[in-house]
C-alpha cells in the first residue's frame, strides 16, 4: 500500500506534456539579448543546474542543438528554454509544463530569474 501511495505521489510530480505540446501552446515568456545564443544557452543551463528546487536538491539540466539555436531543458522537460540566434543577438522562448505539481510559482520565479540574469 505504501508503494502505491509513493507511486501516486511521484506521478503527480511528473508532467504529462511533451515539448511539442508546450511549444504548440506558446511560450510562457519571451526574452531577447545582445549575447549570442550559445553563450546564453550555456549560462541558462549552468544556472538551472545550481538552483535547489526540491528539498534543497538541484536538478541537472541539459542542452541540445535546435534548428537555429539551442534548447535547454530540465528532467522530464518541466522547463524548456529555446534560445535562437537573432539579428542582433538572441531570442529566448521559455516554456513550462502548466498545471502540474512541479509548476509552482516559486519554481517559475527561480527559473525566469536565472534566464533574466543571463541576458
Amino acid at each position: 500500500m505504501k508503494k502505491l501511495f509513493l507511486l501516486l505521489a511521484l506521478s503527480g510530480l511528473v508532467g504529462c506534456q511533451t515539448v511539442t505540446d508546450m511549444r504548440a501552446q506558446g511560450p510562457y515568456a519571451e526574452y531577447s539579448s545582445s549575447k549570442d545564443a550559445k553563450s546564453l544557452a550555456t549560462c541558462i543551463m549552468a544556472g538551472w543546474e545550481k538552483e535547489p528546487l526540491v528539498l534543497g536538491q538541484a536538478f541537472d539540466a541539459a542542452i541540445n542543438l535546435l534548428d537555429g539555436g539551442y534548447s535547454v531543458y530540465t528532467p522530464n522537460y518541466a522547463e524548456v528554454a529555446d534560445v535562437y540566434e537573432a539579428k542582433n543577438g538572441s531570442l529566448i522562448k521559455y516554456y513550462l509544463q502548466r498545471g502540474g505539481a512541479m509548476t509552482t510559482q516559486s519554481r517559475i520565479d527561480k527559473r525566469t530569474k536565472t534566464v533574466t540574469s543571463c541576458l
